[in-house]
């Protein structure tokens, strides 16, 4: 394989994606209900590439909305 061309092809699981940013597992898959996170379902559990974690930061520039979390129509900071 070309090395410009690799990819890293670690996935990871739900505990840690929520780990890493600092929110519960029920908050990562409130972002992959809602559409903010994207992943893929490996023997019928999600599993996430570095690049969609990062896709995800980027995205939402930690203006994540509560209510999608807590119910209410503020956003964090």
């Amino acid at each position: 394989m070309n090395q410009n061309h690799q990819h890293n092809l670690e996935l990871y699981t739900v505990k840690e994606v929520a780990k890493l940013l600092k929110v519960s597992t029920k908050t990562i898959y409130t972002y992959v209900s809602s559409g903010y996170l994207e992943g893929i379902i490996l023997a019928n559990k999600f599993r996430f590439s570095e690049k969609q974690i990062n896709d995800f930061i980027e995205k939402v520039g930690k203006k994540i909305p509560v209510s999608y979390v807590k119910g209410t129509k503020k956003h964090y900071e």
